[in-house]
């Protein structure tokens, strides 16, 4: 008569479980306790009276894989992720460690990235971006490579959709005695004295309330509008907006901030920049 011993055993660090089938070509004694049935067990063994088979199957665990390849990616979440030509977006990467560098790229550059205090997440970063005005509707990749702590490598990626936008052509007369301020030299120095403070990035973020519109007044000017003078001879996008009010209404900063840039400029007349950390 043929007696069966299955014997099933897990070894968890090699995710693999064991199937030990063992058969007796003889009886067993019955009064045995367990210990003894293995001792036995065992001594048929050496002898040769005993046959087995051994079965090993692998496990291969989703939740296991899933949670290390996680851990293992930067999170990238862009708000929103679908935009229009012209408007902002918010870039949130969240890492599960410690980084000793970070680098985002997005929209054809490297951009600026912050990191935040959060309370349920230690590691989360920051960056306000916009799409330029001459960028093309499409799908572009936001991607993000950084150095943990310990050397290795990490990295992530989304997607911006940006949808086509139109906006309005604006034809400005200038009076004969003051077409010499469009002197298309002087603009461009003056565009890159501005360019320049505008690039200065603040790791100290200033603002921690919502932005507020700076005085009262109609919007003679939206954000966007290419702007034709002279007749057509020199043209810009305009990248801000225009506020119209009467001489002496009161102007606000937006937000707090450190000024940055106090100009009279001859094209660009009077200005105050203010820099309110973190890229705005």
């Amino acid at each position: 008569m043929i007696k069966h011993f299955d014997i099933v055993c897990f070894l968890p660090f090699n995710r693999c479980l064991i199937y030990v089938t063992i058969e007796e070509m003889a009886f067993c004694p019955k009064k045995k306790n367990y210990h003894q049935t293995i001792l036995l067990l065992f001594r048929r063994l050496v002898q040769g009276v005993l046959t087995f088979t051994i079965t090993v199957y692998f496990i291969f665990s989703p939740c296991l894989a899933s949670a290390a390849t996680k851990a293992e990616v930067l999170t990238i979440t862009l708000y929103p992720s679908n935009v229009k030509i012209g408007e902002t977006f918010t870039v949130f990467i969240e890492s599960p460690r410690k980084l000793k560098t970070l680098m985002l790229n997005g929209l054809g550059e490297q951009q600026p990235i912050y990191r935040i205090c959060h309370k349920d997440h230690p590691f989360v970063y920051r960056s306000f971006l916009g799409v330029s005005l001459r960028k093309k509707a499409g799908d572009y990749p936001i991607t993000a490579v950084a150095e943990g702590m310990n050397g290795k490598s990490i990295a992530g990626k989304a997607i911006l959709t940006v949808q086509e936008k139109k906006f309005y052509t604006q034809k400005i007369n200038v009076p004969k005695k003051k077409r010499s301020l469009v002197n298309v030299e002087r603009l461009k120095k003056e565009g890159r004295i501005l360019a320049n403070r505008m690039k200065m990035r603040d790791r100290k973020v200033y603002f921690a309330t919502q932005f507020i519109r700076p005085a009262k007044g109609r919007i003679s000017s939206k954000f966007g509008a290419r702007r034709k003078y002279l007749n057509g001879k020199f043209s810009s996008f305009h990248k801000g907006i225009d506020i119209a009010n009467k001489k002496g209404t009161q102007v606000k900063a937006t937000n707090a901030g450190r000024v940055s840039l106090v100009a009279n400029m001859k094209s660009n007349g009077k200005i105050i920049l203010i820099n309110h950390g973190h890229g705005i």
